[in-house]
């Protein structure tokens, strides 16, 4: 056993207690996002999640909305507030960041997780080898819609 991990076997995880607390969990329709966000429901906060997905059109047809997302922070106990926002569009975070502060006045946590820097690749080619995998044809979608979306996300804007 490791040092502070004594007394820890077959301990349940609790939540902690998050009332209150304003969280922002972006590209949540699926993956870590959900997982992230649906935990946060745990702890009773107000969660907002955001995605490009919804019921009619799901990015690259995977199975996953924001709106179910928020639906099961509520489930679980906190206040689950889903938000379409393509984060690479300045104008549509901008309106998130004004309504978070409008309904709240302020942001206590961000989870920048949105991340589109691979889609439409083609499985195949995604586990080649990087010399001969065809990087340069996904360059534009990682940057604009992984590192420009984290950095819109982050100031705000």
């Amino acid at each position: 056993m490791a040092k502070g991990e004594e007394g820890l076997e077959g301990a349940a995880w609790r939540a902690p207690r998050l009332d209150g607390k304003v969280v922002l969990v972006t590209g949540a329709s699926r993956g870590v996002g959900r997982g992230i966000a649906s935990v946060f429901g745990e702890t009773g906060a107000t969660v907002y999640v955001t995605g490009r997905s919804t019921g009619g059109q799901t990015t690259e047809n995977l199975p996953g909305t924001f709106a179910e997302v928020a639906e099961l922070v509520t489930q679980r106990g906190g206040r689950g507030i889903g938000v379409r926002c393509d984060h690479t569009k300045p104008s549509e975070v901008e309106s998130l960041v004004a309504r978070i502060r409008q309904d709240h006045g302020r942001l206590d946590v961000l989870v920048n997780n949105v991340w589109g820097g691979y889609e439409a690749h083609d499985a195949a080619r995604f586990e080649a080898k990087f010399y001969e995998s065809e990087v340069l044809k996904h360059w534009s979608g990682m940057f604009d819609a992984g590192v420009k979306a984290h950095l819109l996300t982050s100031c705000g804007r």
